[in-house]
């Protein structure tokens, strides 16, 4: 697959927040609803800052990023202004539904960052799950094993082969 038809995490997350749009009926939030929030103030004007990130679902999504490190003042996501229309964007939504928020913290952040072995399936797994409206029962994902336990399950699976 070419380079242009590749889709970002940015495009990925784009497109997950606008399903969750389509799927609420696309309407945003009132003025006090933002303030209930905390995401936006009582005046309707979009506050860009540390706790606004962090209170949005897209601050989630970052896993094996550059941005996993989180919010510094004056570099990365605080000055990053495609990441500062994303989060904007989910703010006007209506209330992100349930299910979108399972989906962001079960599949999304869950996807392998390697070569994984079953690619495309753990993505194809997150489009199906924001389909469906529901999370994957099973997320899989890589995880690092500790040299002498890659031993020693070496010598269980000799054992269980001789």
């Amino acid at each position: 697959m070419s380079n242009s038809r590749r889709l970002s995490r940015r495009q990925f997350i784009r497109g997950a927040l606008a399903a969750s749009a389509a799927a609420a009926g696309g309407v945003g939030l009132t003025g006090s609803q933002s303030a209930a929030n905390n995401t936006v103030g009582g005046d309707g004007v979009f506050n860009w800052c540390k706790e606004t990130y962090q209170a949005s679902i897209c601050s989630r999504c970052w896993h094996y990023s550059i941005y996993d490190e989180g919010w510094t003042d004056g570099v990365g996501i605080a000055v990053d202004e495609e990441l500062k229309e994303i989060v904007r964007t989910e703010h006007e939504l209506a209330p992100i539904p349930h299910w979108a928020k399972e989906v962001v913290e079960r599949a999304i952040c869950f996807v392998p960052p390697c070569g994984h072995h079953t690619f495309p399936e753990p993505f194809l797994k997150v489009l199906d799950a924001i389909g469906s409206e529901k999370p994957p029962g099973f997320t899989a994902c890589c995880f690092t094993v500790r040299s002498d336990r890659k031993r020693e399950l070496m010598d269980y699976c000799l054992c269980m082969d001789a």
